[in-house]
């Protein structure tokens, strides 16, 4: 009986451990996620505001 509670005993650390590496890994994974989906969103944003700005500049029949 001692054997296996031991041998129970192992396996849980050994899947306690499993366990917090997949979360570590999932963490990881968010954050990549969000740095790639700030980087998209910062993209657009710039051209966006170009945009704003080339339809503000005045053309050359608006100065004459």
């Amino acid at each position: 009986m001692d054997g296996l509670i031991k041998e129970l005993e192992l396996r849980i650390s050994i899947l306690e451990d499993e366990n917090a590496s997949l979360w570590g890994m999932l963490d990881e994974l968010r954050k990549s996620d969000v740095a790639n989906f700030q980087e998209a969103l910062q993209k657009a944003h710039d051209q966006l505001v170009l945009n704003r700005l080339l339809i503000k500049m005045p053309t050359d029949s608006s100065i004459n």
